[in-house]
């Protein structure tokens, strides 16, 4: 977990600023004939300001900017006389009646809602509930910010802005897809492969957006690659020409429309069939045994020994590299053993005796002041975790190519880095073998979030909604499969095996399962920022 006092300036307050190419980019969808009054919520560095003089001089333009340097800075070095205004863009939304405007254009800044002080957080919650919509804690400061700027645009205004990729699936945007559903027509969203910002890692897309004229009009998304080689203005004529919009529906994400017309109508096909389950009909998912100090309670073989701690601990794995394949056996166990990884749970009971060698080591904890940790202090005594327990199965909460349903043959422990999975009437043998297809890797991509690396996270919720298709008559090889993943085999070698095993058991055409691979591998790709 990130901390404030160890963020930069810069990341506190959302200041990374937008090269001018970006800006003249932007600028050239929203500026048209028809726009008299611009309206930038954040102008920083003024870039769009100067991007917005360059495609029309007779423009009426409004830039808000809340940093006081930033602000003199463009003020004095600027000879037109703007509409400047030195102040929050939340506050002044919040405390004028603003004018309506023919567009929109910025990089609204990107700040944690924690980071943010409590004036912000307050200004943040009133636009959430001004338009009824459902706030998280978890939201962005540049969530409220394309709000209001929705807000103000007229009917038939047209927006341009720079946003997370987030927006396509993060829960804390729900609200936002909602409202852009519910206020704009037409919405193409231009998904970049490529970092636009120097020293961040933060993901982001081009949005441009034109507001319904009648609330009665339908919703159309279309999204689109962009490289930094399609900035140029001169390409807004061919992407506005040549995007394919689809009409946006109920689902909560909108990763489903990165997949063409034939890789929905596959998905909805095999979603129908009978013998492909949703993962909430199966089995549950629970989170592992939460520690408060994982550096304390996970151990190796050398802290075992030396503290002589051997009577106290239990198997247990946490990480990827923990388990290469789908089984969790003690062969696997002594492995890690050997590579003196952190193999051991230290289990404390209530009722333990503390005998010295023990006391020592709880002693160096304390002095770590792990006892002091929310987690810890909460429970009496410090060191003893509660819900302790193992599963037959276990999902890590993190993975790189795809999610592995790990069959946990050990019945060793898991922390929250992994999910407890409980199979209703499935065996569980069976039920890890069936999860590994591209079926349920797509699913896991359209459900999931992704962060820095392209590492793939799920969360209890969104594993509920994976397909697993489940044939009734399969034979299959659980411990074949296994060495598979140890045979230095290429991950998608694997999924195309199971694919024609899993499609023949089911009696689908295999051609099904191809068109699902390959709209895998484009998913794959666009985390792995590989096109």
């Amino acid at each position: 977990m990130n901390f404030k006092k160890y963020e930069s300036d810069q990341k506190l307050r959302g200041g990374y600023y937008t090269p001018q190419n970006l800006c003249d980019f932007i600028s050239s969808f929203v500026i048209d004939n028809k726009c008299k009054e611009i309206l930038e919520p954040s102008f920083g560095d003024g870039n769009f300001l100067r991007s917005a003089l360059r495609g029309k001089k007779n423009i009426i333009l409004t830039g808000i900017e809340i940093n006081k340097d930033e602000f003199k800075k463009y003020k004095n070095t600027n000879k037109f006389k703007h509409n400047l205004v030195n102040e929050d863009f939340l506050e002044w939304y919040l405390s004028n009646d603003n004018r309506k405007y023919d567009g929109i254009i910025g990089n609204p800044p990107f700040v944690r809602y924690q980071y943010l002080d409590d004036h912000s957080q307050l200004n943040s919650k009133k636009i959430f509930k001004k338009f009824n919509l459902s706030f998280t804690m978890h939201t962005n400061l540049w969530v409220p910010f394309f709000i209001a700027s929705i807000d103000l645009l007229k009917p038939g205004g047209k927006l341009g802005m720079i946003i997370p990729n987030e927006i396509l699936y993060l829960p804390h945007a729900k609200s936002l897809r909602s409202f852009l559903k519910l206020k704009m027509s037409k919405i193409i969203i231009l998904d970049c492969n490529e970092l636009l910002f120097e020293n961040t890692l933060q993901g982001t897309s081009v949005i441009f957006a034109t507001k319904k004229r009648d609330d009665k009009e339908k919703s159309f998304v279309s999204i689109n690659r962009l490289n930094k080689d399609d900035l140029d203005k001169k390409n807004i004529y061919k992407i506005l020409k040549y995007s394919t919009f689809k009409e946006i529906g109920n689902e909560g994400k909108w990763m489903l429309y990165l997949l063409n017309e034939e890789e929905i109508k596959t998905l909805n096909y095999l979603k129908n069939n009978k013998e492909i389950k949703t993962f909430n009909d199966i089995a549950s998912a629970d989170v592992g045994i939460v520690t408060g100090a994982n550096k304390f309670f996970l151990i190796n073989k050398e802290v075992a020994d030396k503290y002589q701690l051997e009577k106290y601990t239990y198997p247990m794995f946490g990480k990827s590299n923990h388990c290469k394949g789908i089984i969790y056996d003690n062969e696997q166990h002594n492995k890690n053993i050997e590579k003196n990884n952190p193999s051991f749970f230290l289990r404390i009971k209530k009722d333990t005796k503390i005998n010295l060698p023990l006391k020592k080591y709880l002693q160096i904890g304390e002095k770590e002041k792990f006892q002091k940790r929310y987690k810890c202090r909460i429970r009496k005594p410090w060191y003893s975790v509660p819900s302790v327990y193992s599963t037959s199965l276990a999902l890590l909460k993190r993975c790189h190519k795809f999610p592995r349903l790990i069959f946990n043959k050990a019945k060793a422990y898991t922390t929250d880095t992994a999910y407890r999975i409980k199979s209703f009437d499935i065996n569980e043998e069976k039920l890890s073998f069936c999860f590994i297809n591209s079926l349920t890797a797509l699913t896991a991509e359209l459900e999931g979030r992704h962060y820095a690396g392209g590492v793939l996270e799920l969360t209890p919720s969104e594993i509920e909604k994976l397909l697993v298709p489940l044939p009734k008559k399969l034979r299959f090889n659980i411990n074949k499969l296994n060495k598979e993943f140890f045979n230095n085999k290429d991950e998608n070698t694997i999924l195309t095996i199971q694919n024609n095993i899993i499609s023949k058991s089911l009696k689908i055409n295999l051609k099904h399962f191809k068109i699902i691979h390959k709209a895998l591998l484009k998913l794959q790709k666009r985390r792995f920022r590989d096109e």
